[in-house]
């Protein structure tokens, strides 16, 4: 049966790593308007010209943000949050959306005037895939997403009089440029200590539990560009005569926006369980124990937690306390048990203190005060020269009629060892049991 202690032991050697928490998976995604309802008005080019163009442009660009990351919390030097991101699991799409409003001004043979000629719409969209965080230390510090596009071609007139037409056509393209970068991660109810950008240090709770709100903090920097191409002519159409002529072809550049902005993403919750360490003593007195014969302390250890208390223990001080086994491991809302062993050798006072070191966060090491005495054995001789004791032994051999056989005085002793034996058998019994629940 000894022989199966170390097999025993090792097999209540978690694999998992004792200072640290599950994993949480983290889905950060935002919607950001970087233009809303942006106005742009051109004026009439060319100036002094007979016939100048003019153009009104409402422009909106939505930015879509995706990302896929993870949330670490370990211990013991200090209770860290810290995020990385999901390889390629990153992703930026953007919608800009521009309205066009087309006006003419002329001053053609005393005819002047200024009309809106025509309004219509376009859409672009883009996007591109990244790896998160995209925070200061990550191996993808910002997403870019440039690209040009022509848009279709358009052309419109109007007739100021009957026999004059004023034709408006034009090429337009659109060019958009925008970058994402990551700031820092913002957590509630936290310390605030941010070393780089994703590592947080946390107060440890009195909770089976962490609840945690994060937010993650981009900048944005945004330019998108308008380029016009008007041609202008004009076309005069009478009896004996028509022609149309070429008034003016010439560039627009259009600045529609040309920004830089830091934006909090909506914030993220989620939890952390944790281990919590519960002893059934905080101390233990084995009071007087005659020497050289053991009693046992069944020390309960319980874990009322959300996640597998692991640890050690470790017995400091006379080597009359011994501890069996050295090690703790309990499941999540279940228990485990250690025996611990009082041995006095010769009489007198005898301590230790057996330490509970484990990853509990609230209570790393937990010390359990032991103490015990050691009695001198009563000896039979001092019984039988007792002047005051009237009966001998085999008085009282022959007072019981001859029931007692030979190896009477073995009784005892064997169920004295009874408990320690049972223990034996049912701890590593019981520890299997929480490690299967």
């Amino acid at each position: 049966m000894l022989s199966l202690i170390p097999v025993l032991s090792a097999l209540i050697v978690p694999t998992a790593t004792a200072y640290e928490s599950e994993t949480q998976d983290i889905i950060i995604s935002q919607e950001t308007q970087l233009l809303e309802d942006t106005l742009y008005e051109t004026g009439f080019f060319p100036s002094g010209s007979a016939i100048a163009v003019g153009f009104t442009i409402e422009a909106n660009q939505t930015a879509w943000v995706d990302m896929l990351a993870e949330g670490e919390l370990t211990w013991p030097e200090a209770l860290s949050l810290g995020w990385h991101g999901v390889e390629d699991n990153g992703w930026l799409s953007l919608l800009t959306e521009l309205e066009l409003t087309t006006a003419v001004q002329y001053d053609i043979s005393g005819y002047t005037g200024e009309y809106e000629i025509d309004t219509r719409s376009f859409t672009s969209e883009a996007e591109t895939n990244f790896d998160p965080l995209l925070l200061p230390n990550s191996a993808q510090s910002s997403v870019s997403l440039n690209y040009s596009e022509a848009l279709d071609d358009w052309s419109t007139s109007f007739s100021p009089i009957s026999v004059i037409d004023i034709i408006v056509s034009v090429t337009a393209s659109l060019s958009s440029s925008t970058n994402l970068s990551g700031v820092r991660i913002e957590t509630e109810g936290a310390d605030n200590i941010v070393s780089d950008g994703t590592t947080t240090q946390l107060d440890v709770p009195n909770d089976i539990a962490i609840d945690v709100r994060s937010a993650w903090v981009g900048l944005w920097d945004t330019d998108v560009n308008l380029t016009l191409t008007p041609a202008l002519e004009i076309c005069v159409d009478l009896v004996l005569y028509s022609t149309c002529e070429t008034v003016a072809e010439t560039d627009y550049e259009a600045e529609l926006s040309g920004s830089q902005f830091e934006e909090s993403f909506d914030p993220v919750d989620y939890m952390f369980p944790l281990p919590w360490l519960d002893t059934s003593h905080d101390s233990y007195d084995f009071g007087e124990q005659t020497i050289e014969t053991t009693q046992n302390l069944a020390l309960e250890v319980s874990n009322p937690g959300l996640m597998p208390l692991i640890g050690n223990a470790v017995l400091e001080g006379d080597a009359a306390f011994e501890v069996w086994p050295d090690s703790v491991y309990a499941p999540s809302e279940s228990l485990d048990g250690l025996v611990v062993s009082f041995t006095p050798p010769a009489p007198g006072e005898y301590s230790a203190i057996l330490t509970l070191e484990t990853n509990d966060p609230r209570e790393p090491s937990t010390e359990i005060a032991l103490t015990g005495t050691g009695a001198a054995e009563e000896q039979e001789d001092d019984l039988l020269d007792d002047p005051n004791n009237e009966d001998t032994g085999s008085e009282k051999l022959e007072s019981i009629d001859g029931e007692v056989t030979c190896g009477c005085a073995a009784g005892p002793v064997g169920l004295a060892m009874l408990p320690l034996a049972l223990v034996a058998l049912v701890l590593p019994a019981r520890r299997r049991e929480n490690i299967s629940a």
